[in-house]
């Protein structure tokens, strides 16, 4: 956003939370979004359409939030019903293998020495961070493939079944116990394969069963 971030018709607001999606009351025609911000709430109204990208959990939680959704869902935790859909009715975790990685042995000092977390983040990597350089500037992945493989069930061959993601790292980068436990890696896994960085491909140990999203108290 940075070419455009002086325009007098963008503002953004950090720190807040999308909570609602506003309709008219006669049709199903959105009119804006209620949010919170510093413990309050917030309306800000549309002339024209609202997106809505808040991830594969918060979109279908803000729609049924608003009313859409499983009418059963919504009806037992007293929301009232705009348009009854399967709305977070299908959410799968999709299996991963995580490799082959390659270690840099003729690199610059500084990259040979950036094999961890705690390595990058020092007081000079944070300040490369804020003039916008530096390994820190990266979201860790460089590209990404989509391909359609032999074994794809849609028979469209726009369709792709398969994404290949480059990073800049492996699992070794970040050896913190919470890591270990997102993507359930034994401890003895991570000590023979990640620790030496040796490239092998690792399972990423996904459950594969189809699940809803149903909201809670």
């Amino acid at each position: 956003l940075k070419d455009v971030k002086h325009r007098p018709n963008l503002h953004i607001s950090t720190r807040s939370w999308a909570t609602e999606i506003l309709f008219k009351e006669d049709n199903k025609e959105a009119t804006g979004v209620r949010f919170t911000k510093n413990k309050r709430y917030h309306t800000v109204r549309a002339r024209r359409e609202v997106i809505l990208s808040a991830g594969a959990f918060e979109t279908p939680k803000l729609l049924m939030n608003s009313g859409i959704g499983p009418a059963a869902d919504l009806k037992r935790h007293g929301i009232r019903v705009r348009q009854d859909l399967p709305v977070g009715q299908r959410v799968y975790e999709h299996g991963g293998l995580f490799g082959p990685i390659f270690i840099i042995r003729n690199g610059t000092p500084r990259e040979r020495n950036l094999l961890s977390l705690e390595q990058v983040l020092t007081v000079d990597e944070i300040l490369r961070f804020r003039n916008g350089t530096g390994p820190l500037t990266s979201n860790s992945i460089e590209s990404l493939l989509y391909v359609k493989s032999p074994y794809a069930a849609d028979p469209d061959p726009g369709m792709p079944d398969v994404e290949v993601m480059q990073s800049f790292t492996s699992m070794s980068f970040d050896s913190s116990i919470a890591t270990r436990l997102a993507y359930r890696l034994p401890d003895s896994l991570v000590r023979e394969y990640f620790d030496p960085l040796i490239g092998v491909l690792t399972g990423s140990n996904h459950h594969h069963r189809e699940r809803a999203l149903k909201l809670v108290k």
